[in-house]
């Protein structure tokens, strides 16, 4: 039926063959309502009601991963430039730092792309009285290398703090594990009296600091050996 305001209506579906343009606002009024992509519409949005969106892949089979992609068609990615970003925003009632972005990640480019040049790194904000956009100060970036870089303290879970001190040094108010080789470049300085260094799966062998004068050799019937 055509309404006095112009709009169509009708009691069931409505099928179109093609494309359909809509004007302005497309609107699914009922909770848990479903869009559909795909031939065999293998992948959905659904409307989760009070709480948001649910991109699900429908297929049953190994190996099919849900992914969402941001993807920028730009003819030109240089150095610094933002890829894409997933903002995080409260509403603006208040508005003012309210009304800005509260927290962010943003894919940006290292380098100026090419055919063989991507790098980017990944930088995550927060905002403190601040927008958290992509211009605002990282507050931890993964760089391309691998490399961490955190702008304040790394808390562990024993909730020992880890920081960098002025020269450069970590230091932690904890113990620290390394799971893999650990390059040290200059001393290994055990500070404590009778710190103990320790080798081994079983730890068979030990040198412990007894005092300012000794330190004990246990190696549990095994040998020290010297040269060959």
């Amino acid at each position: 039926t055509n309404t006095t305001d112009g709009s169509l209506q009708t009691d069931g579906g409505l099928s179109v063959a093609k494309d359909a343009v809509i004007g302005d606002d497309l609107i699914m009024l009922s909770d848990a309502s479903v869009i559909h992509f795909g031939a065999d519409k293998d992948v959905t949005l659904t409307h989760v009601a009070d709480v948001g969106l649910t991109i699900t892949h429908t297929a049953t089979g190994d190996n099919l991963p849900v992914i969402l992609q941001l993807k920028s068609e730009e003819d030109a990615v240089i150095a610094d430039e933002v890829i894409a970003s997933i903002e995080f925003a409260a509403g603006d009632s208040d508005g003012t730092d309210a009304a800005t972005v509260a927290a962010g990640i943003h894919a940006i480019a290292e380098e100026t792309f090419a055919a063989d040049a991507n790098a980017t790194k990944l930088v995550f904000t927060t905002a403190d009285s601040e927008t958290a956009a992509a211009s605002a100060t990282a507050k931890m970036t993964l760089a391309s290398t691998g490399n961490l870089t955190v702008s304040g303290r790394i808390i562990l879970d024993d909730a020992t703090e880890a920081t960098s001190t002025t020269d450069g040094s970590l230091q932690t108010d904890g113990g620290l594990s390394v799971a893999k080789s650990a390059v040290i470049g200059d001393d290994l300085d055990l500070l404590s009296n009778a710190a103990v260094f320790k080798v081994g799966s079983d730890q068979p062998f030990t040198l412990t600091h007894s005092n300012a004068n000794n330190t004990l050799l246990a190696t549990a019937n095994h040998r020290l050996a010297f040269g060959d």
